[in-house]
């Protein structure tokens, strides 16, 4: 800001009017990207509540455009909504916001009702047959709504359980050994599943790539740190299943598995070990889907050469992080294939919010930041300014580009001189 004053007080002099210096600062540091006009367009609904989303989305895109009309913003959120709640709304049902909310409102009762429906199956302390009403007068319930506890609880030693045998909760039986079907379209994610039993058949597609695939990608994944996996997780094969992760105790440093799409897709089967039902345990692994460019496959080689100039503007304008630094040291991780580069912050360019809770690879001190890159890149410390820009990937800060500092500096000169930039340049 202070290099932009002293300059624009060359350039305007300090008797120009208000409006002049306005103009000046807007056009200079205003975010004039796409950014967020694709993530306004593109937000759906992930988890939690229908009518939370409704009033996110409807603000992103009053955001962007206060006139938009009604329509147009209640027909991209209803597009945001998963398929089958689309099908439940009718489009004369949900002629404004107003309505579908209402409408929606519904759905998360409904959901909540499921959620917690299954709180009934704590053990009934008191013994004496219930009594209900009828006509307003109590009467003992007939014997034949008499509860009984239930044999698959008591058989499987969860306690006792006052429910019918056939809405028995699942922990056994047949239930247990089903499939259930989780489709996953986004780029990123998480998959988290609370209480896990049986098994799940995930399946990971590209958003656009048509009901039979279509868009190739490399899909990487990891347990998240800390958390005991209490699942095998298997990517599905031409003729067999190939085990991914076994379930394995809590650790920091998860593994990361990496595997490329068949015919636009990666089916995973996360099958739960069904030990200890009554404990709390939690499957939660992230994904990260990378596109691969079609009729091509992925090359490893591909992320260790120098960027073009195009794709560092790109990879600045669209990292988490940038930063002037020189790296310190580079770090093999042990049975991984990747190393950390410690980097010593000369200043920071630019810094988004991240999606996820923290950068997992701590900072060795203040002033430092650690990326991540290949180990086949074979990466080396050394004298002299770099400037990093790393995407988050897996919760982690991932290496994109990393120009020599006087690099970076003749590519802005030239950017501004043919006006290509699609963001505010700086370094």
């Amino acid at each position: 800001m202070s290099d932009w004053f002293a300059t624009a007080q060359k350039k305007l002099g300090i008797e120009a009017d208000w409006d002049t210096w306005k103009e000046s600062l807007i056009s200079t540091f205003s975010d004039d990207s796409w950014t967020p006009v694709r993530f306004a367009y593109s937000f759906r609904y992930m988890t939690g509540s229908f009518v939370d989303f409704v009033v996110k989305k409807e603000r992103l895109l009053l955001d962007l455009d206060h006139e938009i009309p009604e329509q147009i913003i209640l027909n991209l959120i209803v597009l945001g909504l998963p398929v089958r709640i689309q099908n439940e709304l009718s489009r004369s049902s949900v002629g404004s916001i107003r309505l579908l909310i209402s409408k929606l409102k519904k759905f998360d009762h409904d959901s909540s009702s499921r959620r917690f429906g299954s709180m009934e199956r704590v053990e009934n302390r008191d013994q004496t047959p219930k009594t209900f009403e009828t006509s307003g007068k109590l009467q003992k319930a007939p014997a034949s709504e008499e509860k009984h506890p239930c044999p698959i609880c008591e058989k499987g030693k969860r306690g006792t359980r006052y429910h019918p045998e056939s809405k028995c909760c699942g922990l056994s039986g047949e239930e247990k050994r089903g499939v259930r079907p989780v489709y996953l379209r986004c780029s990123e994610g998480r998959l988290r599943w609370n209480y896990p039993e049986g098994a799940l058949r995930v399946l990971l597609r590209l958003w656009g790539g048509g009901a039979s695939g279509g868009r190739e990608f490399r899909a990487c994944l990891r347990p998240a740190p800390g958390l005991r996996l209490s699942a095998s997780v298997y990517l599905e094969g031409p003729r067999s299943l190939n085990k991914l992760y076994a379930p394995q105790e809590p650790s920091e440093r998860p593994h990361v598995r990496c595997v490329q799409s068949r015919g636009g897709q990666v089916a995973l089967y996360v099958e739960a070990t069904g030990e200890q039902p009554l404990r709390k345990d939690l499957v939660d692994i992230s994904y990260d889907l990378q596109p691969i460019a079609k009729g091509s496959i992925y090359d490893p080689y591909e992320e260790c050469r120098p960027c073009t100039k195009e794709e560092m503007i790109h990879a600045y304008c669209s990292s988490e992080l940038v930063t002037r630094g020189i790296i310190q040291r580079v770090e093999p991780i042990e049975d991984t294939d990747v190393s950390d580069i410690v980097v010593k912050v000369t200043k920071t360019l630019r810094r988004w919010p991240s999606t996820w809770d923290t950068n997992e690879i701590e900072e060795a001190s203040p002033g430092k930041e650690i990326v991540q890159v290949g180990r086949h890149c074979g990466a080396q410390h050394g004298a002299g300014e770099i400037v990093i820009m790393a995407r988050r990937k897996l919760g982690q800060l991932v290496l994109r580009c990393a120009p020599r500092l006087q690099e970076w500096q003749d590519v802005i000169k030239e950017a501004i001189a043919k006006d290509s930039a699609h963001c505010v340049l700086s370094s």
